[in-house]
């Protein structure tokens, strides 16, 4: 356990300087990739590829991290889910269709809640890339697949990243 004396940013230091050192290694995997073999090669495409969303989800995590324990405020606002969901499901079309897969929104009707639209985009973006992963390796003859979400706003009922009910 980290004493309470380590700040966040020291102990983003911490996290980030192995990953760093990582980095540095698969990059010199990834220039070299042409001298190996078809499968060593894309072994190193692979890495790249893995460290790059590691490191994005380390990031979030940290975030994530920060507003859990009060190092940082939610900034609330009416923030419509369905119309920022349709953004992260466009934002991550490119990495969908990788997995031969492509991402949907079947959603009719606006749904307005007072919400930290940073926070709620980044727990929907691991969602997204999560359930992408999983499809993947669940699916391999690429038979259709669905993930359903529910956010469950009956009164009474707030947490993290959601604003209490108003007084």
């Amino acid at each position: 356990m980290w004493p309470r004396s380590v700040s966040y940013t020291h102990l983003d230091v911490y996290k980030r300087q192995p990953l760093t050192t990582i980095r540095m290694a698969a990059e010199v995997l990834h220039a070299h990739r042409a001298r190996f073999d078809p499968p060593a090669a894309r072994s190193s495409e692979l890495l790249a590829a893995e460290l790059d969303r590691f490191e994005e989800l380390l990031t979030d995590l940290l975030e994530i991290s920060r507003f859990d324990a009060g190092a940082a405020e939610l900034a609330l606002d009416d923030i419509d889910l369905v119309a920022l969901t349709a953004e992260e499901i466009d934002a991550l079309q490119r990495l969908a269709a990788e997995f031969g897969t492509v991402l949907t929104l079947d959603a009719d009707a606006k749904c307005i809640a007072e919400v930290d639209g940073r926070r709620i985009r980044r727990i929907l973006r691991n969602l997204i890339t999560n359930a992408l992963s999983l499809i993947h390796i669940s699916s391999p003859a690429r038979e259709p697949a669905a993930v359903r979400s529910c956010l469950d706003l009956a009164p009474g009922r707030h947490g993290r990243g959601r604003a209490p009910p108003r007084d």
